[in-house]
């Protein structure tokens, strides 16, 4: 992120409209807005929320993904099964349960030339911070296609999300497929290949 970028987010995080309906109108251009989406919604969880937690409205299908850490010496990885009822922000949550993340820190998902921050919040500033916008996965995500996921801004683990199956039913997915490899990122904490420790 450049300096204009920054100065541009932060005035969205503090409740520029104006900066809100431009990323909204013109960076986003390609995906469905519904009322939702341009609503957001705060983020207030340290240790992210299981997608089993959780009820959707009736998908129509699901989405296989693989999520990948980068730049580690060992493989990391997790297998996520979503609705395409779900939000972005449910895959945020799912991510940071699943790799046992834990803290209040930004994140993002980001396609080229598009991003989608997610600003994650302790109680006491989350009225101060949205997600804007929140998707509909089944709105952004389409077999076979790769994206970028970024979680904390300060240490900067970074992911690729690969949408590996669209299934009718999770009970397509096999019993003997893999669901995940590698130890939680903060295990591996110093063993990233160009991480660098202030």
């Amino acid at each position: 992120m450049n300096s204009d970028e920054a100065l541009r987010f932060l005035s969205f995080l503090n409740g520029d409209v104006s900066e809100i309906e431009r990323r909204c109108g013109a960076g986003f251009k390609r995906f469905k807005l519904d009322d939702q989406a341009l609503a957001g919604r705060s983020i207030n969880q340290w240790d992210g929320e299981s997608l089993e937690s959780k009820t959707f409205p009736k998908p129509s299908c699901y989405f296989q993904l693989k999520v990948t850490l980068k730049d580690t010496s060992k493989p990391c990885w997790r297998r996520i099964i979503i609705p395409n009822t779900a939000r972005l922000s449910d895959l945020h949550d799912e991510i940071k349960y699943r790799f046992d993340y834990c803290g209040p820190f930004m994140a993002q998902f980001y396609w080229p030339k598009e991003r989608i921050y997610i600003a994650d919040t302790d109680g006491e500033t989350s009225d101060d911070y949205m997600l804007v916008p929140d998707y509909k996965v089944g709105d952004v995500l389409t077999e076979g296609m790769r994206f970028q996921y970024t979680y904390d801004f300060r240490r900067f683990y970074e992911h690729t999300i690969v949408v590996e199956k669209v299934l009718k039913s999770p009970d397509e997915v096999s019993p003997s497929l893999r669901m995940e490899k590698g130890d939680d990122p903060e295990a591996l904490h110093g063993d990233f290949t160009d991480f660098d420790e202030e």
